[in-house]
């Protein structure tokens, strides 16, 4: 019999059970979804199992809606003629804001994510391609 691959969605070595007649696979980490049911034959769940790949996260990819939310905004109206857009931190979230230098001010106008959503590295890169003030 093949070896059982560890979970796709997690890396950790799920577990191999018959219930009712039909084999069934499923990872035991609290946190994981990655279970797979139904086959009579023991080779049949395994192959399927072995052969899936890692389902591409619901949640779109949060630079780009931060890069989408700001160059519609910069495209929009602005609330200054000087105005630039700038992205921040403001205590656990990515705010986009309206920084006007002749006011010496950056007003939030909306919360993107939290902090933890977005790589530094990737946001500060994002905000060098635009020209924007990238504050952290």
């Amino acid at each position: 019999m093949k070896a059982i691959k560890a979970c796709p969605f997690c890396g950790m070595t799920p577990k191999m059970y018959l219930e009712k007649g039909y084999w069934k696979i499923k990872c035991y980490n609290i946190d994981c979804p990655g279970k797979l049911t139904g086959s009579l034959n023991p080779t049949d769940i395994i192959t399927a199992w072995n052969t899936r790949l890692k389902p591409q996260s619901k949640q779109p990819d949060k630079i780009s809606f931060i890069e989408k939310e700001a160059v519609a905004y910069e495209q929009g109206s602005m609330m200054y003629s000087d105005s630039e857009v700038e992205i921040g931190f403001f205590e656990d979230n990515i705010v986009l804001c309206d920084y006007s230098a002749s006011h010496e001010a950056a007003v939030p106008v909306k919360t993107l994510c939290k902090t933890g959503d977005v790589d530094r590295d990737e946001l500060e890169d994002l905000c060098n391609r635009h020209n924007w003030y990238c504050v952290f």
